[in-house]
């Protein structure tokens, strides 16, 4: 179920169901705790399964969550204030909080999955450095980590930044526009580049010489997409960053760009480290799914079914 638009190509098996359009304030309040879950019921859904922690306070099946690695604080005004605490709170409530096995913590009470990436990611081989190699890649979005990276890439440009380029993969016009401009300002606007992936993202992945991390996103699949590929890290340290990639990546205190500068630079000169850094990356990716990811939402429901689940009032 989602917001009414359209959206990407869906896999076999999955099934759409539009739910009335949300804008802000009152509307997003009431899509996340009063349509959505009532949507559910209607279509007669055994589990509610949340990829986001704006998760309903109450439904009549058992609600799974699948919170993001860095929550929001309840911050804003008016309704978009009370709709994050709500989220919160019906996280706190949900039946089952799932997270991914190489984001957990000993003390971690939430049920674990194994993390999944897709096959077209997974190479059995390690590849090194060379002329398919092609470019630097950046997942970044947010304007404030735009510029922590470029920050950063004004280290590597002076001295390789015509041999490989910086790119951001965005699918947004206007990010595109920001990402250039901010490029513009440092003054490195010829070895900069942001739009979405000339190829499919698994072969961008493949001819990567580095991924290079502000902040980890969403469910850090960024990450798992670069171990996977054979394509060494440099990022700030996190928990996320510590957790999924470790010491198969080259992590550095958060917020010295000049450091994560200085590492991606190391990736591209340094053939014995970045090697390295690939052989540890594909061997922790040994460890990752490669089902369909129908088959994993669908053992996740499962999971989520045999809790005991909350009812909503008659």
């Amino acid at each position: 179920m989602h917001p009414q638009g359209e959206l990407p190509e869906l896999p076999p098996g999955v099934r759409s169901q539009p739910v009335r359009p949300i804008r802000r304030g009152w509307e997003r309040l009431q899509y996340d705790q009063i349509a959505l879950p009532r949507a559910a019921a209607e279509v007669g859904a055994q589990v509610l399964l949340i990829l986001g922690e704006q998760v309903p306070l109450r439904a009549r099946m058992p609600i799974a969550a699948v919170p993001p690695i860095l929550p929001q604080p309840p911050t804003g005004v008016g309704f978009e204030m009370l709709r994050r605490a709500a989220g919160g709170a019906g996280l706190r409530g949900a039946s089952s909080v799932l997270m991914a096995a190489d984001l957990a913590r000993e003390t971690d009470p939430k049920r674990l999955y194994t993390p999944f990436v897709s096959p077209a990611f997974l190479r059995p081989e390690v590849k090194s450095a060379g002329p398919e190699r092609l470019r630097v890649l950046c997942y970044d979005s947010d304007p404030i980590d735009i510029r922590r990276a470029l920050a950063a890439w004004t280290w590597v440009d002076g001295s390789l930044g015509d041999t490989y380029p910086l790119q951001f993969l965005s699918w947004d016009p206007q990010l595109d526009e920001l990402i250039s401009a901010t490029a513009a300002e440092f003054g490195v606007a010829e070895s900069v580049v942001a739009g979405p992936p000339s190829g499919n993202l698994s072969q961008v992945f493949r001819e990567a010489a580095a991924f290079l991390s502000v902040r980890p996103l969403a469910w850090g699949q960024p990450f798992r997409w670069a171990l996977a590929s054979g394509t060494p890290v440099a990022a700030f340290e996190s928990l996320a960053a510590s957790s999924i990639v470790g010491d198969a990546g080259y992590l550095v205190p958060d917020g010295d760009t000049r450091a994560l500068g200085a590492a991606c630079l190391s990736l591209l000169v340094q053939e014995e480290l970045a090697e390295s850094l690939r052989g540890k990356g594909q061997r922790r990716a040994a460890a990752y799914s490669d089902r369909p990811p129908t088959e994993l939402i669908t053992e996740l429901a499962d999971q989520a079914m045999s809790a005991r689940g909350r009812q909503a009032p008659e």
